[in-house]
């Protein structure tokens, strides 16, 4: 069983903050929907439209 690494928030994130790499860790499981770590180019730099606790998966719909 192959199990697969998801895109995590390593620290508590508000809703509007701008996700910057120092915020984002590669660790299994990677539930449905969740960002894959070859994903990470379309996630930094990009604005938060919900609040991320840490340990969360970011997902797509996450994005502004």
């Amino acid at each position: 069983v192959i199990h697969r690494r998801a895109i995590r928030a390593t620290r508590d994130l508000a809703p509007g903050a701008v996700v910057e790499a120092a915020d984002i860790e590669f660790l299994r499981p990677c539930p449905a929907g969740a960002m894959p770590p070859c994903e990470k180019d379309r996630l930094i730099g990009k604005q938060l439209n919900v609040g991320i606790q840490k340990g969360d998966c970011f997902r797509l719909s996450n994005l502004r």
